[in-house]
């Protein structure tokens, strides 16, 4: 009895031990896993980070392009709105005596070609006229 014991104790051990071992080396097997994971997750936020300075540094110059310059075009008075008069806080809108700011028309003509579509009556007589000393 007592060597059957000892037999029974002995395959008993090897049998946790060879256990413990398996366990062991699955444990290990799934932290390098998880530190292939970890690895991967650093390698995303630094790619992350780097994408958002690029961002930042995107956002920098196209706000320079656009902070304001003294050499910016300047356009004609006739087309600027004059500055408003404020009292208490409102704006009041002045009349203007008067308004030089209208649409003119340039009208080209080029050599011997008379335009055909008149404006003004007056363009309609003029028409008629250089017709009469056309044919005359």
């Amino acid at each position: 009895v007592l060597e059957n014991t000892k037999e029974y104790l002995c395959r008993a051990v090897v049998t946790v031990v060879d256990h413990l071992g398996c366990v062991s080396a699955k444990l290990e097997c799934k932290i390098s896993t998880i530190d292939t994971a970890s690895e991967t997750e650093l390698r995303i936020d630094g790619l992350t980070q780097r994408l958002a300075t690029c961002q930042q540094y995107s956002h920098k110059l196209a706000l320079t392009s656009l902070c304001w310059n003294t050499d910016l075009a300047t356009f004609h008075r006739r087309y600027i709105s004059p500055l408003l008069p404020v009292r208490d806080g409102l704006s009041v809108v002045p009349k203007s005596q008067n308004s030089n700011f209208e649409f003119q028309e340039a009208r080209k003509q080029k050599r011997n070609i008379l335009s055909w579509k008149p404006m003004h009556n007056k363009d309609i007589r003029s028409l008629i006229r250089r017709g009469r000393r056309i044919v005359t």
